[in-house]
C-alpha cells in the first residue's frame, strides 16, 4: 500500500519555511533543509562571480597569509578554479618578483577547462594596507594587477573609507575591501564602485579578535546582513573564516556569500608557504596570520629558519607597538591543494543537489536553514566509534578552522 494512502484525507504536511534570520548563529548552529530534487552532483555548476567581472569554477580564496601564500599555490589554484591573492606581507622588490612570476604563468586552458583565469594566466589580486598609500599607488597603475584586496581588521573607520573613495575612483571595480562584518558597513562601501567586500571579524582559527576586544559578529549572521546589502549593488561577498568543513562552505553561499577565504586548510597543503615541522612521527606546518602577529611560540624549536622567524615577528612587534590579535601553531600536512579544491568542488555539487538546485544562485534562492541542537551537531558527525580507521585528510568536524 502506498504510504500517501494511509493520511486521513485531510492531512496537510507541514511547510517548512526555515529561518526567518540567522541572528547570533554562526555554523553550528544550522543546518540546511533537503529538497525533491532530480539534480545530479555531477551536473551542476558551483560557478560564481568572486569580484566584479571576474568569475571563478570553484568559489574559493587563499587567506594571504604570510605563511599560507606562495607563487606556487597561487598558480595551482588558478588551474583548478581558484584564487590565491598575494600577501600583503612583501617588500616592493619582492612584490614586483612575485607578480612577475604569477603573469609570466601560462594556464594551458586544454589541460585545465576550469582554470580561473586573465587572458590565460592566473587573477592577480595583491593585498596592501590601505595606509600604504605609496603602494596602492602603484599597484592601481600596475599594468599586470586586476584587483587590490583593502585588508585591515577595522576598515569601518573614517580613514579607511577616504581611502577606498579616492583609490575606487581612480580605479573602478578593481579594489575590494575587507573585513567587515555589519549591515550598516556594507551600505557605506556599497556606495563606492568596489570589486567585493570580505566579510568575518573573528571567527577565524588563530584570530583572537573577540577574545581581547569583545567585539565581534557571528560570522553566519555577518555573511547574511553584508549580502543582504551587497545583492542591492551587485557587489560579491568573501566569506572569511570559520570555515572547518566542506559543509560550512555550502552553509556560507547559501546565506549570500559570493565565495569563501581560507587559511588554515590551505595552510596545510604542500604548496603553502609554512615550514615543514616533524613531531612525534607526524610531520605538519607552521600557520601564522599575517596580520595577527604572535610572540607567544618559543623561538627555540630546533629549526633555524623557523626561530629567525619568529624573533623578527617579535621584533617587529616591538619596534610597531602592536597588539597580539592571534596565535601560532601547526596544522597537518595534508596534501597537494588541487586535492582540496577537487574535495570542495564535490561536496558543493552535492549540497546543491540535495536542495534542487543547478546552479549557486538557485541554491542561494532554495537553501532553508533550520537551527539546531548541540546534540544535532553531535550526530551529524562521525561518532561512537572507539577506533577510527579512516580521517579526512583536509576537513575535521572537530578542529576549528579559518
Amino acid at each position: 500500500m502506498n504510504f500517501l494512502e494511509l493520511l486521513p484525507l485531510h492531512f496537510e504536511f507541514p511547510v517548512r519555511t526555515g529561518l526567518r534570520s540567522l541572528r547570533g548563529l554562526t555554523f553550528d548552529d544550522v543546518s540546511i533543509l533537503p529538497a525533491r530534487t532530480n539534480v545530479r552532483p555531477d551536473k551542476v555548476s558551483v560557478q560564481s562571480i568572486v569580484l566584479k567581472d571576474c568569475a571563478a569554477p570553484v568559489p574559493v580564496f587563499s587567506a594571504p597569509m604570510q605563511t599560507v601564500w606562495s607563487i606556487p599555490l597561487t598558480c595551482t589554484l588558478a588551474e583548478f578554479g581558484a584564487i590565491g591573492p598575494i600577501t600583503r606581507d612583501l617588500s616592493l622588490p619582492d612584490l614586483e618578483a612575485a607578480i612577475s612570476a604569477i603573469s609570466s604563468h601560462l594556464i594551458d586552458l586544454a589541460k585545465y577547462p576550469q582554470a580561473a583565469h586573465r587572458r590565460g594566466r592566473p587573477v592577480i589580486v595583491v593585498t596592501a594596507s590601505p595606509f600604504d598609500t605609496a603602494r596602492l599607488e602603484l599597484l592601481v597603475s600596475h599594468p599586470e594587477v586586476d584587483y587590490i584586496l583593502l585588508d585591515t581588521v577595522h576598515p569601518y573607520n573614517d580613514a579607511v573609507i577616504e581611502v577606498v573613495e579616492k583609490f575606487s575612483a581612480i580605479a573602478p571595480h578593481r579594489i575590494a575591501i575587507g573585513n567587515i562584518a555589519t549591515a550598516e558597513a556594507a551600505v557605506e562601501f556599497c556606495r563606492y564602485p568596489i570589486a567585493g567586500i570580505k566579510v568575518g571579524l573573528g571567527p577565524g582559527s588563530i584570530c583572537t579578535t573577540r577574545e581581547i576586544s569583545g567585539i565581534g559578529v557571528p560570522q553566519l549572521e555577518a555573511i547574511e546582513e553584508v549580502s543582504r546589502v551587497a545583492k542591492e549593488y551587485g557587489i560579491p561577498v568573501i566569506a572569511d573564516g570559520g570555515i572547518r568543513t566542506c559543509g560550512d562552505i555550502a552553509k556560507a553561499l547559501a546565506a549570500g556569500a559570493s565565495s569563501v577565504m581560507m587559511g588554515r586548510l590551505f595552510a596545510g597543503t604542500l604548496e603553502a608557504a609554512g615550514d615543514v615541522i616533524e613531531k612525534d612521527g607526524v610531520k605538519y606546518k607552521f600557520y601564522a596570520g599575517s596580520q595577527y602577529h604572535s610572540v607567544e611560540l618559543d623561538s627555540n624549536t630546533g629549526n633555524p629558519a623557523l626561530d629567525d622567524f619568529i624573533k623578527d615577528i617579535a621584533t617587529d612587534l616591538r619596534e610597531r607597538n602592536h597588539r597580539v590579535e592571534g596565535v601560532s601553531g601547526l596544522t597537518p600536512l595534508s596534501g597537494p591543494a588541487k586535492a582540496l579544491l577537487l574535495q570542495i568542488s564535490r561536496s558543493l555539487g552535492a549540497s546543491l543537489a540535495f536542495t534542487g538546485a543547478k546552479t549557486l544562485s538557485e541554491f542561494r534562492q532554495k537553501a532553508r536553514f533550520i537551527q539546531i541542537s548541540q546534540a544535532a551537531f553531535y550526530e551529524g558527525g562521525a561518532h561512537s566509534l572507539p577506533v577510527v580507521t579512516h580521517k579526512n585528510q583536509f576537513f575535521d568536524s572537530q578542529s576549528e578552522g579559518k
